[in-house]
């Protein structure tokens, strides 16, 4: 019967001549059972001669075993009656400090029952120390290594079965909100466009009003006024409605540099920051890489974000705007945030940083704030669709949208993520 391919790989490393010699750590308080022992591992023919290393308690054990360097040794042969340990206690201990490595156990006669449990509860082999050989200590060796090799080998496909589960799990929920969005998308313009032609017919019959009655009766000019206010908030809404159903489209991209659009949102802003007394105050990195972007849609996002800042924190208010590079596992992974799977640990994005001190958002609320039609504003002063257009634009960039709450000062900050092209 042929040895199986890892078997065959872990003799051949092992018998490289040009590779690093084996590393042995031996357990064992007894000089003349390890002068044995050193003896037969230099008999076994391993290529290089293998460095052992002896100590006779498992305190010095542990010690050795838990530096800054897990690779130190390959294998440690173990006796389990030692001055400061006994039986399987002594396996235990070890495999606590150093669990990856492959532990053979040297047994007496009397332990040889214990052994052999302990081999059933971990440990790689064990070897009687009566008529031991070298080939007997080499096949144990090798073999050993090899089921190690197995054994770090299932681990590690655990571990990715584990993951693609969960990014399938990741997948799935991202599926079913966006068939959320899709019908709510439908809906909302299906809606717009039904309200948007009878409030086109009000706002004539306004214009009508307007130009036929004079504007000598205070009470009339109010009244027309307030109904000139209505209609302008219910054709804001419909565009929001609009806007909302159409940004669950395509995107055309382009390289772009996020400061010239900040610059630019800034600009158009800028009457209305004058009239409600606003500051900004803007650290823009001119070292930043240009992203992947729609710019008329990243704009839109920018002009949102800002405008939500402004209503949050009123008149005479302040935000800050910064821009800078970062990776993704240097951004903090907030809880209430969804789609992370959209950046991957090491992908480097440009980070448009706003801030406010408007107080920010309610913990309990933070997770909902991105979903179609949820609002923190008082009745009548929201669609609850200005985020919820934010985020849909951010992920047909395959861009994260961020929100948390800042403490001092009290108020929201919200990060726009965007990944670096390769």
């Amino acid at each position: 019967m042929s040895d199986n391919p890892i078997t065959v790989s872990i003799r051949r490393e092992i018998r490289d001549p040009n590779g690093n010699a084996l590393a042995v750590l031996c357990i064992e308080d007894n000089e003349g059972d390890f002068v044995l022992l050193r003896t037969l591992l230099r008999e076994a023919g391993f290529g290089k001669l293998p460095k052992v290393e002896k100590v006779a308690t498992i305190a010095e054990a542990v010690e050795r075993l838990t530096p800054s360097d897990p690779k130190k040794y390959d294998i440690v042969l173990l006796d389990l009656s030692l001055p400061d340990s006994q039986g399987a206690e002594s396996y235990l201990r070890v495999r606590k400090a150093n669990h990856k490595l492959p532990i053979i156990i040297l047994s007496g006669n009397s332990d040889q029952e214990l052994a052999e449990k302990i081999v059933i509860g971990g440990a790689q082999d064990y070897l009687p120390k009566d008529g031991l050989t070298s080939d007997m200590l080499k096949r144990s060796i090798i073999y050993s290594l090899s089921r190690q090799r197995y054994r770090e080998g299932i681990e590690l496909v655990a571990d990715r079965l584990r993951r693609a589960n969960q990014d399938l799990q990741e997948v799935q929920a991202q599926l079913a909100r966006t068939e959320k969005l899709d019908s709510i998308s439908r809906l909302a313009g299906s809606v717009a466009h039904e309200v948007k032609n009878p409030l086109a017919t009000i706002q004539m019959g306004l214009d009508m009003l307007k130009n036929r009655i004079p504007p000598t009766d205070p009470l009339i000019a109010a009244t027309l006024t307030h109904m000139q206010d209505a209609v302008d908030n219910a054709d804001r809404i419909i565009q929001e409605m609009l806007g909302f159903s159409r940004d669950n489209g395509t995107v055309e991209f382009r390289p772009v540099c996020l400061n010239d659009l900040v610059r630019r949102s800034l600009r158009m802003l800028h009457h209305e920051m004058d009239r409600r007394h606003f500051q900004w105050e803007c650290h823009l990195d001119n070292g930043i890489p240009k992203v992947l972007a729609d710019e008329n849609k990243i704009e839109q996002v920018l002009i949102n974000l800002v405008m939500n800042s402004m209503q949050a924190t009123g008149s005479h208010g302040k935000i800050k705007i910064r821009t800078y590079e970062s990776t993704a596992e240097r951004v903090p992974r907030i809880e209430g945030n969804r789609d992370l799977n959209r950046l991957r640990d090491g992908d480097r994005v440009v980070v448009v940083d706003i801030r406010d001190h408007g107080g920010g958002i309610p913990t309990e609320q933070l997770g909902r704030v991105l979903d179609p039609f949820f609002t923190t504003k008082p009745p009548g002063e929201g669609t609850g669709l200005g985020l919820a257009v934010c985020e849909s634009i951010i992920g047909l960039h395959r861009g994260h949208l961020l929100l948390d709450n800042e403490v001092d000062p009290a108020g929201l900050r919200v990060r726009v993520l965007l990944r670096v092209p390769d």
